[in-house]
């Protein structure tokens, strides 16, 4: 009898012992599949780039892909919009009549007031820390003033009626809300579509209201974009041409897009490679629970 129950009691044992080394190894495994997802890293100073940005010609045509929303503005003031114009779902007239409707005085007055606290360097953008979208670092002085891709003595105004309809179509696919974009992605997709000869840059996602507030998207700062006919890795190596300091580049190569956007005032550049699939399972891209009773600003 005693025997009996020993070696059933030694078999429980075994069992045991088996079933957590199976257990172990497995978390072993998740945990070098999960580092492998994502590597990243910071940029030399040495390598960024020296000489100012071109200045652009302020034109852009972007076409959102999941609000399958198109627009084709000139974000300087004073300067020829593209030919086409504004156009949504096949509806050019329509669309432009929305964003006409959208781009009203308080708008167009609450997006100049924060793109105009974003070239002095004085954003409400919280630090924090983290990789790939998720800036970190000291914000700069409120003297210091944030630097634009190409800028020079001879910048021209902003069109605020230009960017209004870009951020509508940069809004958070999620809840519809929509944030005043920092002007310096405006200039850089500028910058990316002249390059690229006038080709029409497709919008992965653009402003996000999520839970993850340390994301740049969260900051209106950031953008998921693709070129077609342009592969992901000479956009990627042009977008890293442009920083002259302050850029964050990601390529997601099983997603296929290009991550660009500007840190916070102060933070340094960083570069990224990300190899989890579209879509993203990631909690904090979900909208902020403050999201029906708290909005952020337009």
């Amino acid at each position: 009898m005693k025997l009996g129950v020993l070696t059933t009691a030694g078999v429980l044992l075994c069992a045991f012992v088996f079933t957590s080394a199976q257990a172990e190894a497995k978390k072993r495994t998740k945990k070098k599949r999960r580092a492998r997802v994502f590597s990243g890293q910071g940029v030399d100073t040495a390598t960024l780039r020296v000489d100012p940005v071109p200045l652009p010609s302020g034109e852009i045509w972007i076409y959102s892909v999941n609000l399958r929303e198109e627009v084709r503005v000139n974000i300087f003031k004073g300067r020829d919009r593209g030919a086409e114009g504004s156009r949504g779902q096949g509806n050019a007239k329509l669309v432009a009549e929305r964003a006409a409707a959208r781009a009203t005085d308080a708008v167009t007055t609450a997006s100049a007031r924060r793109r105009a606290e974003v070239a002095r360097g004085r954003t409400d953008d919280r630090p924090s820390e983290g990789d790939g979208d998720e800036g970190g670092g000291a914000a700069a002085s409120g003297s210091e003033r944030a630097k634009l891709p190409g800028e020079t003595e001879a910048m021209p105004e902003f069109d605020e009626k230009a960017l209004a309809e870009l951020d509508h179509v940069f809004r958070c696919k999620r809840t519809g809300e929509t944030r005043a974009v920092d002007p310096r992605l405006y200039v850089t997709l500028s910058v990316i579509y002249d390059h690229f000869g006038g080709k029409r840059i497709d919008l992965v996602s653009g402003f996000r209201y999520q839970r993850q507030e340390g994301s740049r998207h969260f900051h209106a700062a950031a953008m998921d974009i693709v070129v077609p006919g342009v592969s992901m890795r000479d956009l990627r190596d042009y977008a890293e041409s442009l920083d002259t300091g302050g850029m964050g580049i990601g390529i997601y190569p099983r997603a296929g897009f290009v991550h660009v956007d500007w840190r916070a005032p102060g933070e340094p550049s960083y570069r990224w490679v990300d190899k989890s699939g579209p879509g993203g399972k990631s909690r904090g891209k979900r909208p902020s629970r403050r999201w029906k009773k708290r909005r952020p600003n337009s």
